[in-house]
């Protein structure tokens, strides 16, 4: 399964570079004005991805916290291609585990296959993010 957030944050920069603002001397010995470029604070977004582990059939998943973390928008992706908005129900930065749920529409696990699971068998996720496609 995959997970891919989104984050909002808010950046400041110099339209002249790209830099952060404030002073610099560079600008300043060659007689360059200083601090007429900055721009107001802009939200972006920024995406990120992790795995995780569903461990109910209710829709419950474990994942990682910095996965999570800040997330605005949280999407899960199972292997059959099915994605689900998900809510992020509980966070614990000291372990780096979270807590999400999706409401799924339909079952989660389908009899007969191997999207079947049997209460997770111990995993817990890694903080490498995998795309995984059934075959």
């Amino acid at each position: 399964m995959n997970i891919e957030v989104t984050k909002e944050v808010k950046s400041s920069r110099n339209s002249r570079f790209g830099g952060g603002g404030g002073f610099d001397p560079f600008f300043e010995f060659f007689g360059i004005p200083q601090g007429s470029f900055e721009q107001p604070q802009q939200p972006q977004q920024q995406r990120g991805g992790g795995s995780g582990v569903i461990i109910s059939p209710d829709g419950y998943i474990v994942t990682n916290n910095h996965v999570v973390e800040d997330a605005s928008e949280v999407k899960v992706t199972l292997n059959d291609n099915r994605t689900f908005t998900a809510k992020v129900i509980g966070t614990d930065p000291t372990t780096d585990v979270a807590l999400v749920k999706i409401d799924p529409t339909c079952r989660i696990f389908r009899s007969g296959n191997r999207m079947r699971c049997a209460s997770a068998n111990g995993c817990l996720p890694s903080a490498a993010p995998m795309v995984c496609k059934a075959p």
